[in-house]
């Protein structure tokens, strides 16, 4: 379901509450060294969420032109700097009907057009690892 939410709850499921809203679809996270929950949002790209639920967006872009059209897995490094994967570089789910959907066209065109991402936080920039 494209809800967005992230919800928080106890270890056995329980007392379920929506933590914060994506407006997007959130495929993989971690956390980084201040606590901040670091999302892959395969519609809006890497977020970071802070403590009190608020979201900001880190970069949903390699370059001018060059979007990050399918962010689906994140890893925050011990340096800080974050590796984030890009299915696919021609099927966005925020334009062919979401996840499933686009899914099924990158396989079916089976280009392996994916890619792994470095963010740096110290300089916002993002690169093709």
């Amino acid at each position: 379901m494209l809800s967005g939410n992230i919800l928080r709850m106890n270890p056995d499921g329980s007392d379920q509450q929506v933590f914060a809203n994506t407006g997007g679809r959130v495929l993989g996270f971690d956390f980084d060294a201040a606590g901040h929950l670091i999302a892959a949002d395969a519609v809006k790209g890497l977020l970071s969420i802070a403590p009190d639920g608020k979201v900001s967006l880190l970069t949903d872009r390699v370059a001018p032109g060059d979007p990050i059209r399918y962010a689906d897995g994140v890893v925050v490094a011990k340096s800080g700097k974050m590796y984030l994967s890009d299915a696919s570089t021609r099927f966005a789910p925020k334009d062919w009907g979401g996840t499933f959907e686009a899914s099924v066209l990158d396989i079916l065109e089976q280009a392996s057009t994916g890619r792994v991402l470095e963010y740096d936080p110290a300089t916002r920039a993002t690169r093709v690892v």
